[in-house]
């Protein structure tokens, strides 16, 4: 398994992963699994979200063997080198802090998600706890129907739909200009799978 970046515009990049499964084998993990209700859950970000479950603990090997890669130790050194080579401010808006430190002073992981018709998360910028966020969708191909929107600010200007394509996604530093909305207007479920890079305040 491997993530490469591509920048799309300042503080956002594109993430791909590559990973040894197709869409159907994906796909049906996902269905074999026992989702629990985002507001049930103990462990997010924010308020509960309607139409949306997530996947704390997954069962299925295949699940487990991409969440392992996708939230060890060398994705977030690769995470965090690359947000440094590709937007250097961001040493400015933390503390003045190197990438070393970074990685010091921060935890790293993701969650498997589940958007179901009719989830949709308003426009917004994400808590300060949460230095860079990203999503990598399991989805067949790419559909505006369970899109993510960038704006650079909070009435919409400059907006970018991120693709969600299999494996496709995206990550973005948390700053005054990655105001973003989410949904699904579709009639399926959308899968993904969240990360966060946030401050370790324990």
């Amino acid at each position: 398994m491997q993530i490469t970046t591509e920048i799309l515009r300042n503080n956002i990049l594109k993430l791909n992963l590559t990973i040894p499964y197709d869409y159907a084998t994906i796909a049906k993990a996902f269905e074999n699994e026992s989702w629990t209700e985002h507001a049930q859950s103990f462990e997010r970000a924010n308020d509960g979200v309607d139409c949306r479950a997530v996947l704390p603990t997954p069962q299925s090997p295949l699940l487990q063997e991409i969440l392992k890669f996708v939230s060890s130790d060398l994705v977030k050194k690769q995470v965090i080198d690359q947000l440094y080579k590709d937007f250097p401010n961001i040493s400015n808006t933390w503390e003045g802090w190197d990438s070393s430190t970074m990685f010091n002073v921060t935890l790293w992981g993701g969650q498997f998600l589940k958007d179901s018709p009719g989830y949709r998360l308003e426009k917004h910028l994400d808590t300060r706890l949460q230095i860079a966020t990203g999503l990598i969708y399991f989805t067949e191909k790419d559909d505006a129907n369970w899109t993510t929107t960038y704006y650079t600010d909070q009435y919409g200007k400059d907006a970018l739909r991120i693709e969600n394509n299999f494996c496709d996604g995206v990550l973005h530093i948390n700053d005054h200009d990655t105001w973003h909305e989410g949904w699904n207007r579709s009639n399926c479920d959308r899968y993904l799978l969240i990360v966060g890079l946030i401050l370790n305040v324990k």
